[in-house]
């Protein structure tokens, strides 16, 4: 296995004077399972003040005493160092009540949550395997160490990052490990926005997020409460062949890997239950789910803390997702003016995906997406008109001459269009298209 040389060398040093040092953690799954190391962790014997003084010449941040963790800088390589320890009880669901620091290595992996994560490195002794991780991890099974119950009583944000785990691993999970999951559920009530955010955003970046959405809604629900109504939930339409939920997690999937369209695939048609009119031939419509959607997740998003500039991104795609997008230039120019390039591009992409989750027969090439998207780059190329303040004749003039309040906006706006159709923008062009507009 291929680690950084620096983490190596913390783990030398440390052993020569006279402390056990361990790789663990994802970086060592992700090495067993031939990736590119991750994020570094040593589990140690050392205890944190030990440690800091063993790297005082280095930059050491004391990031969670308590817990015995230490974060170190060493040769540009950041990694956390944390002391062997046993927990103490868990009083809220979330961290243990007290920590015991311990010179036991098997203690210390007993008390990691899955199996995959509770293995250890060491250059000359190998990998040491106390739990079965080796073999769930080459079996591709996600298993709780020792008893799941107990494992998800004591932090409710593992039942979380095992469905984490289904999305970016791939695995399955151990049916053992699987009921207490669904038994325990409701704890998840018990772990902060923030920590609940976070998950949530590593979820939905997954290679199998599909599988993780489709099947563990239930859990999702128990923070995210208004998915239920889409599960299940027939669209009546011929455009679609599957329910709501289903249409979602695909669409999530189909996205491209970048959080606000995964998060704008998640939340796009949470609405559509409660819109839903049905025609005299028995076939759906969602008048207005778009705007229903947009402002059901703009309160989920800004609940599990998202930043506002996040939110914007997502709020536009979900606001703008069943708009046409047209090929014809003066379509292009219209909607790079009043959405701007970045709305624009992400509403193309977005839709692409959008599309493809449904029924066969109505899905649309890419190649369809791919010419509007050539379109717009080249207009972008060429001296864009992309704004108000981009007119030849300035609201100060336009005040000047008399245009103020209301009546202000509705000239922009009046000029604007006639730019976009082919008026040219010089002071001289608006002021003879003004005088003639108002003969």
């Amino acid at each position: 296995m291929n680690f950084p040389s620096q983490a190596l060398e913390v783990i030398e040093k440390l052993n020569k004077e006279g402390y056990q040092a361990y790789l663990v953690g994802g970086a060592l799954r992700d090495a067993l399972q031939g990736k590119e190391p991750g994020d570094i962790d040593l589990a140690t014997s050392a205890l944190p003040q030990e440690v800091m003084g063993l790297f005082s010449d280095e930059k050491i941040i004391p990031t969670g005493l308590k817990h015995g963790t230490v974060t170190l800088i060493y040769k540009g390589l950041s990694m956390e160092i944390t002391t062997f320890r046993t927990d103490g009880d868990y009083e809220d669901y979330r961290r243990p009540s007290s920590v015991s620091f311990s010179s036991s290595l098997k203690e210390d992996l007993k008390r990691r949550d899955f199996t995959i994560n509770a293995l250890a490195y060491h250059p000359k002794e190998g990998l040491i395997d106390y739990v079965g991780g080796l073999k769930d991890l080459e079996d591709g099974i996600i298993r709780a160490v020792g008893n799941p119950k107990e494992r998800f009583n004591e932090d409710a944000l593992r039942m979380l990052r095992a469905i984490r785990f289904v999305s970016i691993l791939g695995f399955e999970m151990e049916e053992e490990t699987k009921s207490a999951l669904f038994e325990n559920k409701e704890l998840i009530q018990m772990v902060s926005q923030e920590r609940l955010q976070q998950e949530l955003s590593k979820l939905l970046m997954g290679q199998w997020v599909e599988e993780a959405l489709l099947n563990y809604h239930e859990i999702i629900s128990v923070f995210i409460p208004e998915i239920i109504p889409m599960v299940g939930f027939d669209q009546m339409t011929p455009y679609h062949c599957y329910d709501v939920w289903t249409h979602t997690a695909k669409v999530v999937a189909f996205s491209k890997k970048d959080l606000a369209h995964r998060l704008a695939g998640l939340f796009h048609d949470i609405a559509k239950p409660q819109t839903l009119y049905v025609d005299d031939k028995n076939i759906g419509h969602f008048p207005g789910h778009c705007v229903a959607s947009k402002r059901q997740a703009e309160k989920i998003l800004t609940k599990l803390g998202y930043s506002k500039k996040l939110q914007n991104r997502v709020l536009n795609i979900i606001l703008h997702h069943n708009t046409g997008i047209y090929p014809e230039e003066l379509a292009i120019k219209k909607s790079l003016f009043y959405w701007g390039p970045e709305v624009f591009f992400d509403i193309i992409e977005f839709k692409y995906a959008d599309n493809l989750a449904k029924e066969p027969g109505f899905v649309r090439s890419r190649s369809s997406y791919e010419q509007v998207e050539i379109k717009a780059r080249h207009y972008l190329n060429n001296q864009p008109f992309l704004s108000y303040k981009d007119l030849a004749l300035s609201s100060q003039e336009l005040m000047d001459l008399g245009y103020k309040g209301p009546q202000l906006g509705q000239v922009l706006d009046r000029l604007a269009t006639a730019v976009l159709g082919g008026l040219d923008n010089t002071r001289d062009s608006l002021l003879n298209y003004l005088k003639n507009k108002n003969k």
